[in-house]
């Protein structure tokens, strides 16, 4: 795999946003740029924490009772606020989109369509019960390591 995509994006991401740090700090001024860059870092840095700690305590609360997009909505929140921890201007641009609610929503719709198992596959359920809750019930059997499996 000598020049996959990733390993190019890897490579490139941080060139553009090192460019794009200096073509905003032409505009505005380094010291202006600097207070952005720490200003949306502080700001995700407070998102991390309470979208973080509100997400889990909602899912205690409402064990078994969830919503799944209410429970889908904290990590969101989350991916928002850690692209706005990574300094840089590309970063924080996806993760200020994240927190409009409308694109928030796209995707939060996106995450919940898919299976957990399968990339790339939508979520078809016979059940209506199921269809309209996004849950679905796995059967299987499980053992402890400890324990002797018996043939």
């Amino acid at each position: 795999m000598p020049n996959s995509p990733l390993k190019i994006l890897g490579l490139l991401f941080p060139v553009l946003e090192i460019a794009l740090f200096i073509f905003v700090a032409s505009l505005i001024g380094f010291w202006y740029t600097v207070l952005m860059v720490l200003g949306t870092t502080a700001l995700g840095i407070f998102l991390v924490r309470h979208h973080g700690m509100r997400g889990l305590e909602r899912m205690v609360q409402q064990q078994g009772t969830a919503k799944f997009q209410g429970i889908v909505s904290a990590p969101v929140a989350m991916t928002a606020g850690l692209l706005l921890i990574i300094p840089g201007f590309i970063t924080d641009f996806f993760g200020l989109l994240v927190l409009i609610p409308g694109a928030r929503r796209l995707f939060m719709g996106l995450m919940v369509k898919k299976k957990p198992g399968r990339p790339g596959e939508t979520s078809t359920s016979s059940s209506k019960g199921q269809e309209e809750s996004g849950f679905h019930t796995i059967e299987g059997e499980y053992w402890s390591d400890d324990e002797k499996k018996e043939p």
